[in-house]
């Protein structure tokens, strides 16, 4: 298990080992550490994994991520059982074991960064000049251990590396305008040729290009997906995708704006975060009033629809529960009016039901 830098979050920390070292479970604590390398050791080590950290939320908002042994995510019905005991332990007293569990600290960050840097060819990243932007978060202890000089010969710029669980220089979410602003002044000065933004517990990151221009995920995706046709990605990983990119940019030889201008673009609505007094009301309204288009309940986890405007294309629209924030919406078209229409109906109806 390990922690964020929250305020709150050695405290959960401690009060989550004591209650699974009370049921005779041994604890390996990691400490201070990214949800990424937590991930990371859950799999080489083969245990479950527990990560306390609010993410891209506000300082005062925390939770706890899971997985079970080998980094394997879990699903709606582990939850489930997880509630179910959690209610039983609340009716009856918790039952006792003869041995207690035992904790022991461990330190996985060097070897987290070693297999990180095995992923890329090393020679790719020397000369590169990346802004890194830690937002007092996390990825202060991972950048410098990830993309020192020393490692893979690249000019490392860190910015907010002090772990500070208020977020003191701007919110930890990237996919806010604001948290941008600061990364983007710093690449445009220095002349580096690209900027990275990490999230709090640092398994986001936005993109910058060399002119401080936010790089759209969908052109991330090319990106790195068509520099190694055939091959198959499965993370959900700030820092391997971020280093998968600065080896595609370094093969170029090409600044990131050119290879960005290359990507086929539809219109988007980015991230839209609707707050919701009953998500489930909420999407039920949404999955009505658009009954005549495709409509797809992904694993009780939120909403994906799908239609079509004649001549100017397909749409599509995701629609995603937001850890207690209420809904996150993403429009995507291939004209932007149809695109804005879309978002706009879309955008009525939960106003509606809020």
């Amino acid at each position: 298990m390990g922690h964020d830098m929250r305020p709150t979050s050695a405290d959960l920390a401690r009060a989550v080992a004591e209650g699974a070292l009370s049921q005779g479970a041994d604890v390996v604590d990691l400490g201070l550490c990214s949800t990424d390398q937590l991930v990371y050791s859950s799999a080489v080590l083969e245990v479950p994994g527990v990560m306390i950290t609010g993410g891209h939320l506000g300082a005062a908002v925390n939770g706890i991520l899971l997985w079970q042994a080998g980094a394997v995510p879990v699903d709606e019905a582990f939850l489930d059982r997880l509630a179910a005991r959690a209610e039983e332990f609340e009716r009856s007293p918790r039952p006792k074991v003869g041995v207690l569990g035992s904790i022991t600290a461990d330190e996985t960050l060097t070897d987290y960064a070693t297999h990180l840097r095995a992923q890329v060819d090393a020679d790719a990243l020397a000369g590169l000049h990346v802004v890194v932007d830690a937002g007092n978060g996390m990825v202060a202890l991972d950048a410098p251990a990830v993309l020192g000089e020393e490692n893979l010969g690249l000019h490392l710029e860190l910015l907010n590396r002090v772990l500070d669980g208020t977020f003191p220089q701007h919110g930890p979410n990237p996919s806010q305008p604001a948290s941008l602003v600061q990364a983007a002044a710093r690449v445009r000065t220095s002349g580096a040729d690209l900027g990275l933004v990490f999230d709090g517990d640092g398994d986001r990151c936005a993109v910058l290009d060399e002119a401080g221009v936010l790089v759209p995920d969908d052109a991330v995706t090319q990106i790195v997906g068509g520099s190694r046709p055939g091959d198959l990605f499965g993370t959900h990983g700030g820092m391997l995708t971020a280093l998968r990119l600065m080896e595609c940019l370094g093969i170029s030889g090409e600044p990131l704006s050119a290879l960005v201008s290359r990507c086929a673009h539809s219109a988007t609505s980015g991230e839209i975060n609707l707050a919701v007094g009953d998500a489930d009301a909420a999407l039920r309204a949404v999955g009505e009033a658009f009954e005549h288009h495709r409509v797809q309940s992904d694993c009780g986890d939120g909403l994906t629809l799908s239609g079509e405007a004649g001549a100017r294309g397909e749409w599509s629209a995701s629609l995603r529960p937001d850890d207690g924030q209420g809904l996150r919406l993403v429009v995507e078209a291939a004209d932007r009016a149809v695109m804005e229409a879309v978002r706009d109906d879309l955008c009525s109806i939960l106003a509606a039901v809020a």
